[in-house]
């Protein structure tokens, strides 16, 4: 299970019983691979999946889902709709990209990180503020880059109207 690059979710449990589990509410414990959520989740720890509760994320939440038979923990930054169906886009706090995925991708949302004896409820004060606070900045950065990227298209844009006088 990886937080990142992913690790082969046939390593913990099948694809077919994940699928079917989805939607059960049931929690499931995963290992983290990779350092994409560091500092808050690192290689080594094991995270409490609490499957399903589509309805119930909300940004800044530590999320898990579905690609190419990974699973992936990242925080959700937001949700919008495409194509009149939800996409959640997320971000792994030690990445400087984000993505996205749809609903059917989702599994559900870390409950809890352990390391070694130390429990982190990210369901509980002060995790579930801290996550709320991260998640903000995630998405005050995302929205200043699409405002960068968009003002230097504009710009260049200009450009190429003015010398093609």
């Amino acid at each position: 299970m990886g937080s990142g690059f992913g690790a082969r979710v046939d390593q913990e449990i099948c694809s077919a019983a994940l699928g079917m589990w989805k939607e059960s509410g049931r929690r499931i414990r995963l290992q983290v691979a990779t350092d994409s959520m560091m500092p808050i989740i690192r290689p080594g720890d094991s995270v409490i999946i609490r499957m399903g509760n589509v309805d119930r994320v909300r940004p800044g939440d530590i999320v898990a889902y579905t690609r190419n038979d990974r699973v992936f923990v990242h925080r959700l930054l937001r949700v919008t709709l495409r194509g009149g169906h939800r996409c959640f886009w997320q971000q792994g706090d030690a990445l400087s990209g984000w993505g996205s995925f749809d609903e059917e991708a989702f599994v559900g949302m870390v409950e809890s990180v352990y390391r070694g004896r130390t429990v982190l409820h990210m369901d509980r004060e002060p995790w579930r503020v801290i996550n709320r606070g991260v998640g903000l900045l995630g998405m005050i950065r995302i929205k200043a880059l699409e405002t960068a990227r968009w003002l230097r298209h504009r710009k260049t844009g200009r450009r190429k109207s003015t010398t093609n006088r």
